[in-house]
């Protein structure tokens, strides 16, 4: 049990620091010519054919159920198509420790999309956590503007976001009856789909553009193997092993990596006012996670028992 376990979060923490690190190599990729949604889906298009081939070696391949057709269209539709379309367009405009600063704000977001959609109670921590998040997403909105001028960034941020919480809330229910690699392929196959007439219309004249060579197409294996097939897989497996709520914790670390990923890339040189803003971000994330979680409440009670033993 403790084996299996340490696999689980081995898996969860190299899937946030895949996905760190993915902000710096979209980047990159754009600059050899690649447009948003004509990565997007490569990235699904290869990602989709190596986990085919995976899913037929090791027998993973299921049949989908007849009522589960509709949850796995809506699980693509949330992600990767609506997830996708905003991440990719937003690292267009602003730089990518800007969109890994808004993504990592997603467990805070949880709980209003938890309170409106099963009218779950909101509790203190979460407002207090909300409000020096919101503080801390000024200071970086601010330096962004200065350094960008541009607004449209953000919104693309904000409908990868609300799509994070949807592709939540419907993976939720396919984890227990389906294979994670099965459920990432069907994922991948029909996001593809979603993308394909999109990519034809807008964007396929762009493909004369792209500069070909063995570090561009080094990291659209990257994206299409790690960040979009197999940290999904590991992340999907994590959710059905610990719950949403505990294996969202981690995706608060993905600000720090991304940033430090963007800096030994050489893409950015974040400002004193960014940096101040994403560490308040950050610790009050890390703070909401703290005070709403069961260990907390273990941990307090076990100090308690230390100075105040109960009497006999």
């Amino acid at each position: 049990m403790k084996r299996n376990l340490l696999k689980i979060y081995v898996g969860l923490i190299f899937s946030i620091l895949i996905w760190s690190y993915s902000f710096a190599m979209i980047k990159i990729c754009y600059n050899y010519g690649f447009t948003p949604l004509l990565l997007v889906n490569v990235r699904l298009l290869v990602g989709a054919l190596i986990l085919f081939t995976l899913c037929r070696w090791k027998g993973f391949l299921q049949q989908i159920r007849k009522e589960d057709r509709w949850r796995f269209i809506l699980l693509a539709f949330f992600e990767p198509f609506l997830y996708y379309i905003g991440e990719s367009i937003s690292l267009t405009y602003i730089s990518a420790s800007t969109v890994a600063v808004f993504i990592g704000m997603i467990p805070v977001f949880t709980p209003f999309f938890m309170y409106f959609a099963y009218k779950e109670k909101l509790r203190k921590s979460v407002l207090i956590s909300t409000f020096f998040s919101f503080i801390g997403i000024l200071l970086v909105f601010y330096s962004e503007i200065q350094l960008s001028g541009n607004l449209i960034g953000f919104l693309f941020i904000f409908l990868s976001i609300f799509s994070a919480l949807g592709y939540t809330a419907f993976v939720k229910e396919l984890v227990d009856r389906y294979n994670p690699y099965f459920i990432v392929l069907i994922q991948e196959l029909i996001g593809a789909f979603f993308f394909l007439p999109l990519v034809l219309i807008k964007e396929f004249q762009f493909v004369h553009q792209i500069q070909w060579n063995f570090e561009v197409i080094l990291y659209v294996f990257l994206l299409a193997f790690f960040a979009s097939s197999l940290a999904y897989v590991f992340y999907s497996s994590a959710i059905q092993a610990l719950g949403a709520t505990r294996t969202s914790i981690f995706s608060n670390l993905i600000p720090v990596f991304a940033t430090i990923g963007a800096l030994l890339t050489g893409l950015e040189t974040p400002d004193f006012i960014k940096i101040t803003g994403i560490l308040i971000v950050i610790s009050s994330v890390f703070a909401l996670q703290y005070y709403t979680s069961a260990f907390r409440k273990q941990f307090s009670q076990k100090i308690r028992e230390k100075i105040f033993p109960p009497s006999t």
